[in-house]
């Protein structure tokens, strides 16, 4: 016995068919009657798009029919079309990938309404060529041009190049099934790969946005897909860092599905990096509640509030996400973070330690842990923990400063003036690193090469003749004429 349910699935997707078969007839009658010119547009998935060009071929074996790919931006079709022209007549020519050259146009309907999507000043040059030369079209082609497009780049060539589109000759909108949005939104979720998405270019995430935009749209689209296919969308834009629109997005993802822990978190980074550091804290509370035997939500509200001063509270927080995850090098790293702007050395070496037994190849890490250790007294360690840090990143001006620092601390001076002359060929205009080699030079009494560093620095920050005429490290040259002359000059 069939189900009420059952039935209603059955007649539904009897219907679609229906509609698609109805659809696919007045595409044919059209282009089956057609001599000559004509422009039409169908919207359709990919998949049938394939299925629509295949059996116009088979239902029309009299015409000659060609597919015209548009792999890239181009600025004119007509010289391409007259190529392909050129070696035989073409009756019907389908032309994919147009919407390639439009989406740098295109805005999201995601930013400030529908009202905004296609609101820009310019148009594109492709855009531009097919208003001036469709006369040119309709008396050197005798082809009916049909053009696979997406909604989102109909609705904007019907705004940016009416005279174009009026010359259409019929839009054919093959419905899509509920299967078939399905199975499109999963291949768009499966596929979603955030470190792909930091490789596309603007061109590639844009287009991608549009496409998962009209996907959202669809009519059989469940809610539960459009929140995921909404957090997708965030992610793209989180991925070229529009932080305003990623956070537009996760909210819709949100407004769709409240308790979507993942887009609650990632709301909370794109706040964060707005420097809304108090909202930032508010969404991983939400995301928390949630979920709060996860410990990303935790990590990620402990950097918010150490950004905000709030070192206790902080420290609180990565002890939360260790205490759910105890692997987690991040949070090792970030807890001795916090601990060191506490002045607790000791704990921050400590933490910093666990992290790299964890992950011994983070650079960063082994430069605190020689930073922790180096404010503990404990030079030679220090040093050693510096020189891995810089064989993993050798170009870290940072490390060759502390590393300079703490040399000159051991009464190494000569070694650490090789340091800062490091430093100095990756930040040539560092005043700081100068005057911490004049220092050195003085401290050796090497007065010609004081000077010249000493007067560096005063040339780029005068607050160093300030400071040189009471740092003791000058003293074993403060007599010197020369040094009175530069430290006492207007």
């Amino acid at each position: 016995m069939v189900t009420n349910f059952t039935k209603e699935q059955l007649l539904r997707d009897f219907s679609l068919k229906t509609e698609y078969r109805e659809t696919y007839q007045a595409l044919l009658r059209n282009l089956k009657r057609r001599e000559g010119f004509g422009i039409l547009f169908v919207l359709c998935s990919p998949a049938q798009r394939v299925e629509i060009i295949d059996s116009v071929q088979k239902d029309l074996p009299d015409k000659s029919v060609e597919t015209l790919n548009l792999e890239n931006n181009i600025n004119n079709l007509y010289n391409l079309i007259a190529q392909k022209n050129n070696q035989k007549k073409i009756d019907i020519l389908f032309i994919t990938g147009i919407e390639k050259t439009l989406v740098d146009y295109i805005k999201s309907s995601g930013i400030g309404g529908q009202g905004d999507y296609y609101r820009l000043d310019t148009v594109p040059p492709i855009l531009s060529h097919l208003n001036l030369q469709r006369e040119r079209f309709r008396d050197d082609f005798k082809t009916c041009f049909v053009f696979f497009v997406p909604l989102f780049a109909l609705k904007y060539i019907l705004r940016r190049s009416p005279d174009f589109y009026d010359w259409r000759s019929g839009v054919f909108e093959f419905a899509s099934t509920q299967e078939r949005v399905k199975e499109e939104s999963l291949r768009y979720l499966r596929e979603g790969d955030y470190e792909q998405y930091l490789l596309w270019t603007p061109q590639q995430r844009r287009e991608k946005i549009l496409e998962i935009e009209d996907l959202i749209s669809e009519r059989y689209q469940t809610l539960e897909n459009k929140a995921a296919l909404w957090f997708e969308v965030g992610r793209i834009y989180a991925a070229e860092q529009n932080w305003e629109e990623a956070i537009q997005s996760y909210d819709k993802a949100i407004e769709l599905q409240p308790d979507n822990y993942n887009a609650l978190n990632l709301r909370g980074i794109a706040l964060r990096e707005l420097g809304r550091l108090e909202e930032a804290i508010v969404s991983f509370d939400q995301a928390i509640e949630i979920q709060s035997n996860d410990s990303v939500a935790w990590n990620n509200k402990g950097i918010v509030l150490h950004k905000l001063g709030r070192f206790d509270e902080s420290i609180q927080s990565y002890k939360h996400a260790l205490a759910l995850k105890a692997d987690d090098h991040n949070s090792w790293f970030f807890l001795g973070y916090a601990l060191l702007d506490l002045g607790q050395f000791a704990e921050a070496a400590k933490s910093f330690d666990t992290a790299l037994t964890l992950k011994p190849d983070n650079h960063d890490s082994w430069f605190f842990l020689g930073y922790s250790l180096s404010n503990l007294g404990r030079l030679e360690e220090a040093i050693q923990s510096f020189d891995t840090a810089l064989a993993l990143k050798p170009d870290d001006y940072a490390v060759w400063y502390f590393r300079g620092i703490t040399l000159s601390n051991l009464g190494q001076f000569e070694e650490a003036i090789q340091s800062y002359d490091k430093v100095l060929k990756f930040k040539s205009e560092d005043a700081n690193t100068y005057y911490n080699k004049a220092c050195c030079y003085a401290l050796q009494e090497n007065i010609d090469q004081a000077l010249s560093n000493l007067q560096q620095a005063i040339a780029l920050d005068q607050q160093y003749q300030v400071m040189a005429k009471t740092d003791s490290d000058f003293d074993d040259i403060r007599s010197d004429q020369r040094f009175q002359n530069l430290i006492n000059s207007p």
